[in-house]
Protein backbone atom coordinates (compact mmCIF):
# COMPACT_ATOMS: atom_id res chain seq x y z
CA UNK A 1 0.00 0.00 0.00
CA UNK A 2 1.28 3.09 -0.78
CA UNK A 3 3.24 5.18 2.07
CA UNK A 4 0.11 7.52 3.91
CA UNK A 5 -2.92 6.05 2.06
CA UNK A 6 -5.19 3.52 3.18
CA UNK A 7 -8.68 1.51 2.59
CA UNK A 8 -11.98 3.06 3.33
CA UNK A 9 -13.98 -0.32 3.13
CA UNK A 10 -17.44 -0.93 2.80
CA UNK A 11 -18.50 -4.86 3.70
CA UNK A 12 -22.35 -6.32 3.41
CA UNK A 13 -23.55 -8.47 5.29
CA UNK A 14 -27.34 -9.87 3.69
CA UNK A 15 -28.17 -12.48 6.39
CA UNK A 16 -28.31 -9.50 8.93
CA UNK A 17 -28.65 -6.89 6.86
CA UNK A 18 -26.17 -4.96 8.17
CA UNK A 19 -23.48 -2.41 6.51
CA UNK A 20 -20.16 -2.13 8.05
CA UNK A 21 -17.88 0.87 7.06
CA UNK A 22 -14.28 1.01 8.24
CA UNK A 23 -10.99 2.13 7.50
CA UNK A 24 -7.38 -0.48 7.18
CA UNK A 25 -3.67 0.38 6.63
CA UNK A 26 -2.92 -3.48 6.41
CA UNK A 27 -5.09 -5.31 4.39
CA UNK A 28 -9.32 -5.75 3.90
CA UNK A 29 -8.80 -9.92 4.56
CA UNK A 30 -7.31 -8.61 8.35
CA UNK A 31 -10.59 -6.85 9.15
CA UNK A 32 -13.03 -9.69 7.21
CA UNK A 33 -11.62 -12.32 8.58
CA UNK A 34 -12.34 -11.90 12.18
CA UNK A 35 -15.84 -10.74 10.91
CA UNK A 36 -16.36 -14.35 9.53
CA UNK A 37 -14.33 -17.00 11.36
CA UNK A 38 -14.78 -15.32 15.23
CA UNK A 39 -17.64 -16.11 17.55
CA UNK A 40 -18.79 -14.72 20.82
CA UNK A 41 -18.88 -16.52 23.89
CA UNK A 42 -22.47 -16.66 25.63
CA UNK A 43 -20.43 -15.80 29.31
CA UNK A 44 -18.20 -13.34 29.01
CA UNK A 45 -18.71 -11.84 24.91
CA UNK A 46 -15.02 -12.63 24.26
CA UNK A 47 -14.34 -13.10 20.30
CA UNK A 48 -12.59 -15.95 19.68
CA UNK A 49 -11.71 -18.04 16.17
CA UNK A 50 -14.31 -20.50 16.00
CA UNK A 51 -13.06 -23.95 17.07
CA UNK A 52 -15.39 -26.59 14.91
CA UNK A 53 -18.48 -24.83 15.79
CA UNK A 54 -17.61 -24.33 19.36
CA UNK A 55 -16.06 -21.44 21.74
CA UNK A 56 -12.51 -22.42 22.42
CA UNK A 57 -11.72 -22.90 26.07
CA UNK A 58 -10.61 -19.74 27.58
CA UNK A 59 -10.13 -17.78 30.88
CA UNK A 60 -12.78 -14.97 32.14
CA UNK A 61 -11.42 -13.55 35.51
CA UNK A 62 -8.35 -15.23 35.89
CA UNK A 63 -10.86 -18.55 35.58
CA UNK A 64 -11.81 -20.90 32.91
CA UNK A 65 -15.01 -19.29 31.90
CA UNK A 66 -17.82 -21.77 31.73
CA UNK A 67 -18.41 -20.40 27.82
CA UNK A 68 -16.26 -22.32 26.66
CA UNK A 69 -16.38 -25.76 24.73
CA UNK A 70 -20.26 -24.51 24.19
CA UNK A 71 -21.93 -23.16 20.95
CA UNK A 72 -21.35 -19.47 20.39
CA UNK A 73 -24.13 -16.75 21.20
CA UNK A 74 -24.55 -16.42 17.11
CA UNK A 75 -26.18 -20.24 17.60
CA UNK A 76 -27.25 -20.51 20.84
CA UNK A 77 -28.55 -18.02 23.74
CA UNK A 78 -29.28 -20.41 26.28
CA UNK A 79 -26.06 -21.22 28.37
CA UNK A 80 -26.45 -16.54 27.86
CA UNK A 81 -29.79 -16.44 29.47
CA UNK A 82 -28.90 -18.89 32.78
CA UNK A 83 -25.82 -16.66 32.98
CA UNK A 84 -28.22 -13.26 33.13
CA UNK A 85 -30.31 -15.16 35.67
CA UNK A 86 -27.11 -15.95 38.20
CA UNK A 87 -26.08 -12.36 37.71
CA UNK A 88 -29.20 -10.97 38.70
CA UNK A 89 -28.82 -13.11 42.14
CA UNK A 90 -25.39 -11.95 42.30
CA UNK A 91 -26.30 -8.49 42.01
CA UNK A 92 -28.91 -8.76 45.05
CA UNK A 93 -26.61 -10.15 47.07
CA UNK A 94 -23.85 -7.44 46.38
CA UNK A 95 -22.60 -4.07 47.33
CA UNK A 96 -20.62 -1.29 46.27
CA UNK A 97 -18.06 -1.74 44.00
CA UNK A 98 -18.86 -5.67 43.44
CA UNK A 99 -22.56 -4.44 42.57
CA UNK A 100 -21.12 -2.12 40.26
CA UNK A 101 -18.81 -4.20 38.55
CA UNK A 102 -22.29 -7.29 38.33
CA UNK A 103 -24.79 -5.00 37.00
CA UNK A 104 -22.07 -3.45 33.70
CA UNK A 105 -21.49 -7.01 33.40
CA UNK A 106 -25.38 -7.63 33.41
CA UNK A 107 -25.96 -5.11 30.97
CA UNK A 108 -23.54 -5.89 28.90
CA UNK A 109 -24.78 -9.81 28.75
CA UNK A 110 -28.61 -8.61 28.51
CA UNK A 111 -27.28 -6.30 25.07
CA UNK A 112 -25.77 -9.31 23.84
CA UNK A 113 -28.57 -11.40 24.29
CA UNK A 114 -31.29 -9.14 23.04
CA UNK A 115 -29.37 -8.66 19.39
CA UNK A 116 -28.76 -12.08 18.84
CA UNK A 117 -32.10 -12.59 19.87
CA UNK A 118 -34.03 -10.57 17.89
CA UNK A 119 -31.60 -10.87 15.02
CA UNK A 120 -32.93 -12.09 11.66
CA UNK A 121 -29.55 -14.02 11.50
CA UNK A 122 -30.58 -17.56 9.37
CA UNK A 123 -28.81 -19.80 11.89
CA UNK A 124 -27.52 -22.00 8.80
CA UNK A 125 -24.94 -18.80 8.50
CA UNK A 126 -23.06 -20.01 11.20
CA UNK A 127 -22.04 -23.20 9.84
CA UNK A 128 -18.24 -23.68 10.51
CA UNK A 129 -16.21 -21.69 7.78
CA UNK A 130 -19.24 -19.87 6.46
CA UNK A 131 -18.07 -16.38 5.61
CA UNK A 132 -21.09 -14.13 5.36
CA UNK A 133 -19.29 -10.50 5.03
CA UNK A 134 -19.09 -9.71 1.85
CA UNK A 135 -16.55 -7.43 1.00
CA UNK A 136 -18.20 -4.47 -1.75
CA UNK A 137 -15.74 -1.70 -2.15
CA UNK A 138 -12.79 -0.01 -0.59
CA UNK A 139 -11.66 3.05 -1.31
CA UNK A 140 -8.25 4.28 -1.54
CA UNK A 141 -7.21 7.35 -0.49
CA UNK A 142 -5.40 9.88 2.27
CA UNK A 143 -7.15 11.12 5.19
CA UNK A 144 -8.71 7.76 5.19
CA UNK A 145 -9.26 7.86 9.50
CA UNK A 146 -10.74 11.11 8.32
CA UNK A 147 -12.92 9.69 5.70
CA UNK A 148 -13.97 6.94 8.00
CA UNK A 149 -15.04 9.17 10.98
CA UNK A 150 -17.38 11.22 8.39
CA UNK A 151 -18.40 8.57 6.96
CA UNK A 152 -19.88 7.70 10.07
CA UNK A 153 -21.32 10.51 11.02
CA UNK A 154 -23.31 11.00 7.63
CA UNK A 155 -24.64 7.15 9.33
CA UNK A 156 -25.05 8.46 12.15
CA UNK A 157 -29.48 7.79 12.48
CA UNK A 158 -28.90 4.23 11.30
CA UNK A 159 -26.59 2.95 13.74
CA UNK A 160 -27.26 -0.15 15.65
CA UNK A 161 -26.86 0.63 18.79
CA UNK A 162 -27.32 -3.04 20.10
CA UNK A 163 -24.57 -4.72 17.78
CA UNK A 164 -22.04 -6.21 19.71
CA UNK A 165 -19.41 -6.32 17.55
CA UNK A 166 -18.92 -2.41 16.25
CA UNK A 167 -20.01 0.03 14.29
CA UNK A 168 -22.67 -1.87 11.85
CA UNK A 169 -25.48 0.48 9.72
CA UNK A 170 -29.18 -0.37 9.46
CA UNK A 171 -29.02 1.06 6.01
CA UNK A 172 -28.57 0.06 2.03
CA UNK A 173 -25.12 -0.64 0.44
CA UNK A 174 -26.12 2.36 -1.98
CA UNK A 175 -26.77 4.41 1.40
CA UNK A 176 -23.39 3.64 2.61
CA UNK A 177 -21.69 4.08 -0.58
CA UNK A 178 -23.29 7.55 -1.07
CA UNK A 179 -22.08 8.91 2.87
CA UNK A 180 -18.21 7.75 2.14
CA UNK A 181 -18.24 9.23 -1.70
CA UNK A 182 -20.38 12.71 0.46
CA UNK A 183 -16.61 12.49 2.86
CA UNK A 184 -14.48 12.44 0.52
CA UNK A 185 -15.74 15.54 -1.90
CA UNK A 186 -16.34 17.09 1.76
CA UNK A 187 -11.95 16.97 2.28
CA UNK A 188 -11.67 17.37 -1.29
CA UNK A 189 -9.67 14.38 -1.85
CA UNK A 190 -12.59 12.21 -4.12
CA UNK A 191 -10.57 13.34 -6.85
CA UNK A 192 -7.20 11.41 -5.82
CA UNK A 193 -8.53 8.29 -4.31
CA UNK A 194 -9.00 5.12 -6.21
CA UNK A 195 -12.36 3.26 -5.93
CA UNK A 196 -12.12 -0.77 -5.96
CA UNK A 197 -15.03 -2.78 -6.79
CA UNK A 198 -14.85 -6.28 -5.22
CA UNK A 199 -12.00 -8.92 -4.75
CA UNK A 200 -10.61 -8.90 -8.57
CA UNK A 201 -9.72 -5.40 -8.53
CA UNK A 202 -8.33 -5.72 -5.41
CA UNK A 203 -6.43 -8.69 -5.83
CA UNK A 204 -5.02 -6.95 -9.52
CA UNK A 205 -4.23 -4.17 -7.44
CA UNK A 206 -2.18 -6.40 -4.71
CA UNK A 207 -4.76 -4.53 -1.78
CA UNK A 208 -5.69 -7.63 -0.20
Amino acid sequence: MERNKGLVYIFENSSINRIKVGMTSVSIKSRIKPLNFNVTCQVCGIRLLNSKGNIPFHKFEDENCIGGGELPIERDISLALKYLEDLKIQQINSKGVLKSSITRKLNSLKKRINFYQNSIIDKNVWKLGYAYWKFKYAYLTTNFALVEELSHKYLCKYLDKESPVGELFKCSLSKSVEAVEDALEDLKINENTLKINGWEELHKLGLE
